[in-house]
């Protein structure tokens, strides 16, 4: 008896971390095919030697619905499509959920109303040579981090 009750709590267990990254993956907008490029933003750092690199550029996109507005961005950082995020808008114009994803190894993690920031790496001459990128949950939680390095 006690081994079909802890087989039934792993069963419990794993089914809501199943059902949390089906909602997280299965919003409406992740379904969206055509998107309209609405602008890029390039990212540019100047090394201690005055050489200018670019580092980060982002496409954003929009798509309209009965509802309001999807919004998509694309980050390539150091030339590898490395993050995507997703937000959705209502006619109020307020924002009500946002969606992180990150690429890596083949595979993309995503987290609905978490956070993402940067960390640098640098040589011993002060070179950026690389950036770890931190994909966190909405209470703060780390969920992964990815390292790009510059090409």
């Amino acid at each position: 008896m006690r081994a079909l009750s802890a087989v039934f709590t792993l069963f419990t267990i794993i089914s809501v971390f199943v059902t949390a990254a089906y909602a997280e993956n299965h919003h409406p907008i992740f379904a969206v095919k055509e998107w309209q490029e609405v602008t890029t933003m390039n990212y540019h750092f100047t090394d201690n030697d005055g050489t200018k690199t670019l580092w980060k550029k982002v496409k954003f996109y929009e798509h309209r619905h009965p509802e309001g507005m999807y919004r998509y961005a694309v980050f390539t950082v150091f030339g590898e499509t490395a993050v995507r995020s997703y937000a959705i808008y209502y006619n109020n114009g307020n924002r009500t959920e946002v969606y992180f994803s990150v690429e890596k190894d083949g595979s993309w993690y995503t987290v609905k109303n978490g956070d993402l920031y940067n960390e640098e790496i640098r040589d011993a001459s002060g070179k950026l040579v690389g950036l770890v990128i931190v994909l966190e949950d909405e209470n703060g939680k780390e969920i992964l981090r990815r390292e790009v390095k510059r090409k």
